[in-house]
């Protein structure tokens, strides 16, 4: 569609020919007969001589031909078109060799679109969709080999995630065509850059352009470019903690996160504060959720707010480690201790938190609480040797522990942190 006319005009088929545009969508059963307007047929004209008109004989007398052979043998008009699209298709990695073209018995009436391209015996009408798509692309892509257009609509469906990924790799490589692909797919955006994707929003005039600065986070964080909105975390704990909370959100009637089009995104730590500034300059809404124990991070917080990305913090020299032990009731600190020392021994789990502690445990240091102690587990758990949380499933179960218990917590610092976060998914 053409809006820059009062009345926007509707681009025909006649003009997308001339513009040698191609579309890929559900409807391709029909690409793959010989029948006048289908792309095989317009790749037959490509390779006749322009001066030659007889493209219509050629079909004619196949068909001639097919009332003798039937499936005897294929159409030798139509073999070396067949080649290249086996060639084309193999480039795509959908291995077709066996296509050959012969008559497919829908109904009775024998005409030009009943001539139409078959595996062995099977028309390629009845492969499965992913396989259709792979060779609608391969004929589309021979026939833009002295440029052209080809538009792709959701182009992972029916596809494997190894399969559309080799696809669209294929296709971002090809110099002459150009090529425009919608979709809802990670597994498509992990092989393109960030200077590759345009996101579409409803109701908005212009695409938007990724930030580079977001090159990073494409292969970890795939499917938060899919969201509205964007929680920036931390690290793996701080997103475990997040599937948690909407666990509970949903436990307590709330609507989920999906539902809101909120995502979490892996700041991988180094790389927290590009990540902010690059979804919000590519028109997501942000916030970040992080600790407060490295001056790296703090001291961009300020400017953060200012720039609009609210921040959910733990308090001032905290990691997140540190203010679940600070803040939780002693029985949720056991069970996370419970949680390691079946992991790692209970030996191992006390001589570590011991070396950490200002005060002797003792026999069953579990079952006294004391300030001390709760230090001690919130150093011990956080280090980098060997952190207990720093993995998704282990920030899960101590977002669920958490969360247990939040009911009892009262105006701990813990409580409000994860309540504004909440708030802030519900709010934005």
């Amino acid at each position: 569609v053409n809006n820059r006319q009062d009345t926007p005009l509707s681009i025909s088929a006649y003009d997308r020919a001339k513009l040698n545009v191609f579309m890929i969508s559900d409807y391709i059963d029909r690409h793959f007969s010989w029948s006048k307007g289908n792309p095989l047929y317009s790749l037959l004209r490509q390779q006749q001589d322009p001066n030659n008109s007889e493209e219509d004989n050629i079909i004619i007398e196949a068909l001639r031909e097919a009332k003798t052979k039937i499936d005897a043998d294929s159409f030798q008009h139509f073999e070396e078109i067949t080649k290249i699209v086996i060639s084309k298709a193999n480039e795509l990695g959908i291995d077709i060799s066996n296509a050959s073209t012969s008559i497919d018995f829908k109904d009775i009436a024998v005409k030009g679109d009943r001539v139409c391209l078959h595996d062995e015996k099977i028309p390629f009408r009845l492969k499965g969709k992913g396989s259709k798509r792979l060779i609608s692309i391969a004929l589309q892509t021979a026939l833009a080999e002295n440029g052209g257009i080809i538009l792709i609509d959701d182009i992972e469906q029916g596809l494997e995630p190894d399969r559309v990924q080799h696809l669209a790799n294929t296709l971002k490589r090809n110099s002459v065509v150009q090529v425009f692909i919608a979709t809802h797919s990670r597994d498509v955006l992990v092989e393109l850059k960030a200077s590759d994707i345009f996101r579409v929003k409803k109701d908005a005039s212009v695409l938007i352009p990724l930030s580079d600065s977001l090159q990073g986070c494409l292969r970890k964080n795939p499917e938060a470019f899919f969201s509205e909105k964007v929680i920036v975390c931390e690290g793996s704990t701080e997103i475990g903690i997040c599937r948690a909370l909407n666990d509970y959100r949903i436990q307590n009637n709330k609507r989920n996160v999906a539902f809101l089009g909120v995502r979490f995104a892996n700041g991988a730590g180094s790389q927290i504060i590009d990540y902010c500034y690059g979804f919000l300059n590519s028109g997501y809404q942000v916030c970040l959720f992080c600790d407060s124990d490295e001056n790296r991070i703090n001291d961009k917080k300020s400017e953060l707010n200012t720039a609009g990305i609210d921040v959910f913090d733990c308090e001032q020299g905290n990691a997140i480690e540190n203010q679940v032990f600070k803040d939780l009731p002693w029985n949720a600190i056991k069970e996370l201790i419970t949680y390691k020392t079946a992991e790692l021994s209970e030996t191992s789990v006390k001589d570590s938190v011991n070396n950490k502690c200002t005060e002797s445990l003792g026999n069953n240091w579990q079952e006294v609480d004391s300030i001390a102690k709760r230090e001690a587990l919130g150093v011990t758990a956080k280090e980098k040797t060997s952190p207990w949380f720093k993995r998704i499933d282990h920030g899960e179960f101590m977002g669920g522990v958490i969360f247990r218990y939040f009911d009892q917590m009262k105006n701990e610092a813990l409580k409000k942190q994860l309540e504004n976060l909440s708030n802030w998914i519900d709010n934005v």
